[in-house]
């Protein structure tokens, strides 16, 4: 199961936001749209989520501001995987 958050939450090891536990993953804000395909019912497109794994768990001595630096640091290169992904999957 992925947790979805609107707020840019992350998980660290003194469990802040209380994430864990709940799921494998925290996402924020795309589940939305599984929220949207649910409400529409058989109706729903079929779709897909592949996951950007850009944050990790970070420690208790690390701030917001330590997150959003490794996001900087590593976001670009953890999204390239996630667009060779998502290419695979609509050219498969």
């Amino acid at each position: 199961m992925i947790v979805t958050t609107d707020i840019f939450a992350y998980d660290d090891s003194t469990d802040h936001y209380q994430l864990q536990g709940k799921g494998t993953m925290v996402e924020m804000d795309d589940a939305v749209l599984a929220l949207a395909c649910e409400e529409l019912g058989n109706s729903a497109p079929d779709w897909l989520a592949i996951r950007n794994a850009s944050d990790p768990q970070v420690g208790p001595n690390l701030t917001k501001a330590d997150a959003a630096k490794i996001y900087a640091d590593y976001g670009y290169w953890t999204t390239l995987s996630s667009v060779l992904g998502c290419w695979s999957v609509i050219t498969g």
